[in-house]
């Protein structure tokens, strides 16, 4: 079984499960009817920080643009190797949110992976927002800034290729069993 978590208006067609948080939009409707059936696939209004599954209820797991969003990440994570075997977590890098205004409405947190594998949660810091990510790539948005090369850095973004030729906007963390993650706060 493969559940999609935070599947929204364009859920991924592997996906046996979708769950999303506002399915339904009233929450007196949502108490009533927490499961749906649409197209074969059962549909579940419910919060990724509190997943309504059994231990390892999935063989894989599905949150394409959903982590950034959370109150407590780490509590994200947590359910998401509790009910999963292994899954696939993908969220804007921190290049890609800081080269257009600081992030979209409702993000959170820049997500990114250290060097060790570690699925790391930075807060945005809305008043200064280059303070926060201490990615190499924030550090990089952070000189264009100061030389004066804002112009040149949304440009730069849509056009920057990983080595294998793909488009690299997105962090994608790829995790089996377990993974270690981080969050960092603004103190």
């Amino acid at each position: 079984m493969i559940l999609d978590v935070g599947s929204g208006n364009s859920p991924n067609l592997s996906a046996d499960v979708l769950l999303d948080k506002d399915v339904w939009g009233e929450k007196a409707e949502r108490a009533s009817q927490p499961f749906k059936r649409l197209d074969g696939k059962l549909i579940v209004c419910g919060d990724i920080e509190n997943l309504p599954f059994k231990n390892k209820s999935f063989s894989f797991i599905i949150a394409s643009h959903v982590i950034e969003h959370l109150g407590n990440p780490g509590k994200g994570c947590r359910e998401l190797m509790r009910v999963g075997e292994k899954g696939t977590i993908v969220s804007p890098l921190p290049f890609f949110e800081q080269a257009g205004t600081g992030g979209w409405p409702g993000h959170k947190w820049y997500v990114w992976i250290d060097q060790s594998r570690r699925l790391i949660f930075e807060c945005f810091d809305l008043s200064n927002w280059f303070k926060v990510c201490d990615c190499k790539e924030g550090c990089f948005v952070r000189l264009l800034f100061e030389l004066g090369l804002k112009d040149k850095l949304q440009a730069l973004v849509w056009d920057r290729k990983r080595e294998d030729g793909t488009v690299a906007r997105w962090t994608v963390f790829e995790w089996k069993g377990s993974f270690q993650y981080e969050v960092r706060r603004n103190e």
